[in-house]
């Protein structure tokens, strides 16, 4: 994981390098219970979790951004607009 400061943005990178993802997946990843999956294994989960992380980051007018290629793995890049002045 990298975070960085870029003055407008702060902004936080998610990196491994696992299975990766087809496009499709990449596509509907943000979907409420989409439960994509890319192994022959079952997945268990209701299919929230990445919909509520796309909510929040919208909810603080940022962006996620997803890099993936099968068997390349994953990027996630996160943008959060700095806000000015300290709150107390």
């Amino acid at each position: 994981m990298q975070i960085a400061d870029t003055g407008e943005n702060a902004v936080i990178r998610i990196k491994d390098n696992g299975v990766g993802m087809p496009v499709h997946m990449v596509e509907h990843l943000f979907q409420q219970y989409y439960r994509g999956t890319t192994t022959d294994s079952s997945s268990e989960g209701t299919g929230l979790g990445m919909a509520i992380v796309n909510k929040l980051v919208l909810a603080h007018n940022g962006t996620i951004h997803v890099k993936s290629e099968p068997s390349q793995g994953t990027t996630f890049t996160i943008r959060l607009p700095k806000q000015g002045g300290r709150q107390t």
